[in-house]
């Protein structure tokens, strides 16, 4: 009787219900349906059926189920792929029932629709007729491996290839002649991560030298691709640590580099991520590293070996210690689909600490104060100025020497050896110059930095001081 209750509750009617509840919702509508408990020996009990269920399915020829293989993977497969809801298809016998998602597309897989006896070029004919007959849209035909003799009847009936993944190739067709042929691209990006750990104590960063790089002998960031169905976070904590060693934990989201023409012919998005380290005892693996090391701040971002856009990475990052602000990971779930997801959006540093803490003390507070009342050595703009002013006298001097020289004398008159000297007073006078110009550009940069630091720190002096009314008036609102 339970199998019963089961296949009437997986009809076609009900079968939109598997897609519009969540996983334990679904799991106990099957469970009070079948007169089921609730517990973890009911949910076994349910496998059993569901199995029962699979085998009369197959034996009718019905429309397919997905084959159960665990206690807690049946629902999840009943509920995955959520755009491929609503129906298995009712279909003439002769043809391939597929199964319709909400564009009328059909999904055909042969790995739920082989049939050796059958005469796959006739079959294939007669479903493309009753398809078209039903205004059906996209045709994908999901083929395996081991059905490979699918693939040149399709192709003669206008299949192309869309994509191909371990042991299954996808090949579609659009159906409607007057309608735009809107197919879904096939995936064409490739997705990797960067790993920036920082050593703050130390003011160090952790570097490699990749054994097969593009540049010999050059520093970069531990990082690599991303597997699927991997988190960016999660993705980067792991190649840092299989690349040195070296354990990590998330901090901030830093920048996003985003190319064309990569590996395949794909598209190429690079996530940079700081990384605070929980050890320091580099141990690099010796098949793709050649070489690993904390680097001081001053040295990477001088150093010849290193990419500009690496540098640049680590200036972001200090830019944003000195602001107060941090990129932060928060996870969330969607209300329809049901799908974990993760949202990443700037923030202060300090009201990041005041919701995970619920107080000014701790680690990240220290770290937002530190950042906050960092010393701006003005002096450093002050005396290269005054560099700056001694080199324009400097220079002055010689160019009024050298006009002297030319009103005092005939040019025809001068010897060699006097031409030489006015020549060479010329030539240190334009070197001169050129070094002036370094020096002005050098003071306009500390003035811009200055400048913006001043602004990033009275922008969070103010924030602190809003936090720090709110917190006044909530105690003063206790008492």
């Amino acid at each position: 009787m339970s199998c019963i209750y089961c296949i009437n509750f997986i009809k076609l009617k009900n079968y939109r219900i598997l897609y519009n509840n969540s996983l334990n919702e679904t799991s106990t509508t099957i469970r009070t349906l079948a007169g089921l408990p609730n517990n973890k020996r009911g949910l076994r009990k349910l496998q059993t059926i569901l199995h029962t269920i699979q085998s009369l399915w197959s034996s009718l020829s019905l429309p397919f189920i997905p084959k159960p293989t665990s206690p807690f993977t049946t629902e999840q497969r009943l509920l995955s792929d959520f755009h491929r809801l609503e129906n298995t298809m009712e279909t003439s016998s002769g043809v391939f029932k597929g199964i319709l998602d909400r564009f009328q597309g059909i999904t055909v897989e042969s790995e739920h629709e082989f049939n050796a006896t059958d005469d796959f070029p006739e079959k294939l004919k007669r479903s493309l007729d009753y398809w078209q007959r039903e205004r059906n849209r996209a045709i994908w035909f999901k083929v395996s491996e081991k059905h490979s003799n699918w693939i040149p009847a399709l192709t003669k009936n206008g299949f192309q290839f869309h994509n191909a993944r371990n042991g299954y190739l996808t090949l579609v067709r659009w159906l409607p002649e007057n309608e735009y042929k809107n197919l879904p691209p096939c995936a064409h990006t490739m997705l990797g991560v960067g790993g920036l750990v920082v050593n703050k104590q130390r003011k160090e960063i952790l570097v490699v030298s990749d054994r097969y790089a593009l540049i010999p002998n050059s520093w970069k960031l531990p990082g690599g691709f991303t597997e699927p169905k991997e988190n960016l976070v999660e993705s980067g904590i792991r190649e840092v640590h299989e690349e040195t060693g070296i354990e990590t934990e998330y901090e901030t989201m830093i920048s996003i580099r985003h190319s064309h023409g990569g590996l395949f012919d794909t598209s190429d998005l690079y996530f940079v991520m700081a990384l605070t380290p929980k050890n320091f005892n580099i141990k690099r693996d010796e098949r793709e590293i050649s070489k690993a090391k904390w680097m001081p701040f001053e040295e990477y971002l001088n150093h010849p070996n290193v990419h500009e856009t690496n540098r640049h990475f680590l200036r972001i990052y200090l830019d944003y210690q000195k602001c107060g602000l941090c990129f932060v990971l928060k996870k969330a779930k969607h209300q329809i689909l049901k799908k974990e997801y993760c949202l990443y959006f700037i923030k202060s540093i300090l009201e990041e600490s005041d919701e995970e803490e619920g107080s000014f003390e701790g680690k990240s507070y220290l770290r937002f104060r530190t950042n906050m009342t960092s010393y701006i050595d003005l002096s450093t703009v002050e005396k290269s100025m005054a560099h700056a002013g001694t080199q324009l006298c400097t220079m002055a001097h010689k160019l009024h020497q050298v006009e002297r020289c030319l009103d005092c004398c005939n040019l025809e008159e001068l010897d060699d050896l006097s031409m030489l000297e006015l020549l060479e007073s010329m030539h240190e006078v334009r070197n001169e110059y050129q070094n002036l110009r370094k020096d002005i550009q050098e003071v306009q940069q500390l003035q811009r930095d200055v400048s913006t630091t001043l602004r990033c720190q009275l922008r969070t002096m103010h924030q602190t001081y809003q936090l720090l009314k709110k917190r006044l008036e909530l105690k003063a609102d206790q008492h």
